[in-house]
């Protein structure tokens, strides 16, 4: 289990040396996207007989795709209300809202709409990969993948590396976490740890380098500032995640229409 109080803001007289708090953000935004992804990733391609059927007496395509983005998010938001809920009813945190004036509410805005960014990016995976066993074969990649350009939250070495970097831009993960920091102002309830993740090891004879590092040269990550242009650039950046792929879904599946089967 994670240690509780950690996104909850030090007394003044206490200072947290180690958090933890990148790590209780990041499990949860994991937990939700596969989540979002679950419920999703066999919807379209265990339906295609049907559609095709359909599609030849007139069904509109972005009429299936709305439909099926409608009920599937109603349950993925469902389902990210509970696990927000149980992630942080031990955390004392976190307290102060950026934009929606209640902080539990706003993290779970944003956590969930990365929950329908991932619902969204397996919708789309189901109408391509044509069966429900290939989709769900894929599920797991897709996880991974996910996984690894949303690590930088609690290892930036992973994806401070070029081309890891511009792909975690498209990664709803990654702006997922983004979003759930900035509210939770991880890079104030880091910032000592933070700092101290960067002194890997300190020279006995010489320690003004160290000394340095943690008192100066340490510069907190923009994506996780808590103001409001951080926190809608997350928004931003999700709700595009959920429009493409569903777009992209939309003309995946014209190759149902009639006269283009086989």
């Amino acid at each position: 289990a994670l240690p509780a109080g950690e996104l909850g803001v030090p007394g003044p007289q206490e200072v947290r040396f180690v958090s933890v708090a990148p790590l209780v953000l990041f499990v949860l935004i994991l937990g939700v996207t596969w989540l979002g992804a679950n419920v999703a990733i066999r919807e379209v391609a265990r339906e295609l007989p049907l559609l095709w059927s359909e599609r030849a007496v007139g069904l509109s395509l972005s009429a299936y795709v709305t439909a099926k983005a409608i009920v599937l998010g109603l349950i993925v938001i469902g389902q990210t209300v509970v696990v927000v809920a149980l992630a942080t009813a031990r955390q004392h945190g976190p307290r102060s809202a950026i934009l929606l004036g209640w902080a539990p509410l706003e993290l779970t805005v944003i956590v969930a709409v990365a929950g329908l960014a991932s619902m969204a990016l397996a919708l789309l995976i189901s109408a391509l990969a044509g069966s429900a066993e290939r989709a769900t074969t894929l599920l797991p990649v897709v996880l991974i993948l996910q996984l690894v350009l949303s690590a930088g939250g609690i290892l930036p070495e992973i994806v401070d590396r070029p081309g890891l970097e511009q792909l975690s831009l498209a990664s709803s993960a990654q702006w997922g976490f983004a979003g759930a920091a900035a509210t939770a102002d991880v890079n104030r309830l880091e910032g000592f740890s933070g700092r101290l993740r960067d002194v890997r090891t300190v020279d006995a004879t010489d320690a003004i380098p160290a000394v340095d590092a943690i008192t100066v040269d340490y510069r907190p990550e923009g994506r996780w500032a808590h103001t409001a242009r951080a926190w809608l650039t997350a928004l931003v950046a999700l709700a595009l995640l959920i429009i493409v792929p569903l777009i992209a879904t939309t003309f995946a599946l014209r190759r149902f229409d009639p006269g283009r089967a086989g």
